[in-house]
């Protein structure tokens, strides 16, 4: 008989006006992070149904490995690392240790963690910026799990699964993440991360970022055409270097 592990417990959601009211509170921003929950549960909801909810140890281990790589990171007074806590962040987030898919698809989920419960490595990479609080593609926590669910390579991968998630720069995760129309495949934002990677060993990171939003955006349109979901591996990459091509061409 082999041992199965539980799935992560299901976490608590904060609503936009729950993020709005909290981020207005000088006082509570600066709290820690139990007095915020406390002071948050009116605009808190739990799942319904489905599975045990996350308590304050397992909210307490997602908080404490988020530190542990901000303060390896340069947290909380420098911030010229703040790239390695980005990539390193998306990992473990990626890895799902501490989160169901079908919560990390929920904003409302992230809306939480970065508010009630992280709401200083907010500070720290962003300020005060609502759009990075709130859920959505700017949360700060959201955006890296999106980021590690576009360039998984797959366990197949081995040690080499989260390189792609590693490698990308920010603007290069933003011409994918931003798009829903790439970043809705992972077999396509996959094969886009993996050129861009090519790119920038071969070729040097010169004009790279021109050329990846070129490419993103000539996607899109080929997307409206033929599905690129839909084609094969070989195919999907033998498109994307057509395109990448035809951007290192452009005047």
């Amino acid at each position: 008989m082999t041992d199965v592990t539980p799935p992560p417990p299901l976490m608590p959601r904060l609503s936009l006006h729950g993020v709005r009211r909290l981020l207005a509170s000088a006082e509570l921003m600066q709290a820690p992070w139990r007095e915020r929950r406390a002071a948050a549960e009116r605009w808190t909801t739990l799942p319904p149904v489905g599975g045990a909810v996350a308590g304050e140890a397992a909210l307490a281990a997602l908080a404490e490995d988020l530190l542990a790589i901000a303060t390896a990171s340069g947290f909380p007074d420098d911030d010229r690392q703040a790239a390695v806590f980005d990539a390193e962040a998306a990992v473990l987030l990626g890895q799902g240790g501490h989160m169901r898919e079908s919560d990390a698809l929920r904003d409302d989920v992230w809306a939480f963690v970065a508010t009630v419960l992280l709401p200083e490595i907010v500070r720290w990479r962003f300020g005060s910026q609502e759009e990075r609080y709130r859920g959505g593609v700017r949360n700060v926590f959201q955006r890296l799990w999106l980021r590690a669910m576009a360039l998984d390579r797959g366990p197949q991968a081995g040690e080499e699964r989260w390189d792609l998630a590693r490698a990308l720069n920010e603007d290069a995760i933003a011409a994918i993440i931003e798009r829903p129309g790439l970043a809705g495949s992972r077999a396509v934002s996959r094969a886009l991360g993996e050129r861009w990677h090519q790119e920038r060993l071969t070729a040097g990171p010169g004009g790279l970022e021109d050329r990846m939003r070129s490419v993103a955006r000539n996607l899109l349109v080929t997307n409206q055409v033929m599905r690129l979901e839909l084609l094969g591996a070989a195919d999907l990459e033998a498109e994307i270097d057509r395109l990448f091509i035809s951007a290192a061409a452009a005047p």
